[in-house]
């Protein structure tokens, strides 16, 4: 068993590194024109590459199928780094894009752009769970988290990287405010690891309640100050402002990513729902209908007797005996017999025989009253 899981882990791999490499192929073989289409095919062939690099070093971390302490450990830091370099990768390439003609472009590397974006999301999904599972597994002390050294060294960077551009005052406030949010995602990290459930619940009300929204109000700010730098042609402008858009998004994205998927299996189960009362619904008409025509089939008319034909000397239904002078019925199939007013009421609850749940028509009771008055 444990081999055939190995082997569908490598077939796994296989295929991914497959998937990931084809473009290389394509990319390595088109002809640039210019400086910027060429460092745009450099850069798409070293994301290839540290994708692949990405996947053979967690298949290595997780070749014996046991996950633990210490692969997680390892694995946070290899997904970290990786996170790291696919921010820079992919705001090169989102940058050389922007700043060709639409015409220089070919479809081979906006693909490949794509692809980076949503592996790059996927990593940082990964990187923050691993993280949580880190902070359970490791529940006897606190340690300080990758993703916070990873967020407090990106938040120095972007204040430092800033005061040698030349960005206009929006530019430089939208920065700051950035590095600003960057730094407090990183404190709120820090203190969720300290295992206290009050601060842990605070952090995550505040993260979902103020924090989420604030950072897509401010990427949102962050893509206008973009704009502006790609129609004054300022590429390295350009390239920071989308860095730091990157790292800004980040800190959002699992939480976008699972909501995503929390809608998509609240609408499966809305939809198996929906299903499940249609198909139920379906089989109590089935069940209705098939009742009915067992009810034609197996119902018998009704006459009136007298007290010597009674084939029981009680009534079934009240229980009490057959008296002179007593309104008595019965069936014709099974003979039972049964005082007519209660056999009116007992109608009203069940259709059938209180003793051999035979069944019998509304209409039948009432001509034999009728025919009994």
């Amino acid at each position: 068993m444990r081999l055939r899981i190995a082997s569908f882990f490598n077939a796994i791999t296989v295929a991914s590194i497959g998937f990931f490499s084809s473009p290389a192929l394509i990319i390595a073989k088109t002809p640039t024109s210019n400086e910027k289409l060429s460092s745009l095919k450099t850069w798409s062939l070293i994301m290839i590459a540290l994708i692949d690099f990405f996947i053979i070093g967690a298949r290595i971390l997780l070749r014996g199928l046991k996950i633990n302490l210490r692969i997680l450990k390892k694995l946070s830091i290899l997904l970290t780094t990786v996170l790291g370099m696919l921010m820079y990768g992919v705001s090169s390439m989102m940058t050389q894009i922007f700043l060709l003609k639409q015409t220089q472009i070919d479809s081979i590397f906006a693909y490949q752009t794509w692809m980076t974006i949503i592996v790059g999301l996927l990593l940082g999904t990964l990187l923050f769970y691993t993280q949580l599972s880190l902070k359970e597994e490791n529940t006897d002390r606190v340690t300080i988290p990758i993703t916070y050294v990873f967020l407090v060294i990106a938040s120095i960077f972007m204040l430092c990287k800033s005061e040698f551009l030349e960005l206009n005052k929006e530019a430089m406030v939208w920065v700051r405010i950035s590095s600003a949010l960057t730094i407090l995602l990183s404190f709120s990290l820090l203190f969720v690891s300290f295992n206290r459930a009050m601060i842990t619940n605070i952090c995550e009300e505040l993260y979902i309640i103020a924090y989420i929204p604030i950072c897509i109000y401010w990427c949102s700010q962050g893509v206008l100050q973009i704009i502006q730098q790609v129609k004054a042609a300022k590429q390295d402008n350009v390239h920071f402002l989308i860095l730091c858009s990157w790292v800004l998004f980040w800190g959002i994205a699992p939480a976008i990513i699972q909501s995503v998927v929390c809608l998509g299996e609240i609408s499966c189960n809305l939809f198996n729902l929906l299903f499940n009362f249609a198909r139920r619904d379906g089989r109590r008409t089935q069940t209705e209908r098939s009742v009915k025509k067992s009810a034609e089939i197996d119902a018998q008319g009704l006459k009136q007797i007298s007290l010597e034909e009674a084939k029981e000397k009680a009534c079934p239904i009240c229980w009490e005996e057959f008296n002179c002078g007593d309104n008595i019925i019965a069936r014709d199939s099974c003979c039972h017999c049964y005082h007519v007013n209660c056999l009116n009421q007992w109608i009203l609850r069940d259709m059938r025989c209180p003793l051999c749940r035979g069944y019998i028509f509304h209409h039948e009771i009432g001509v034999s009253c009728n025919s009994t008055d």
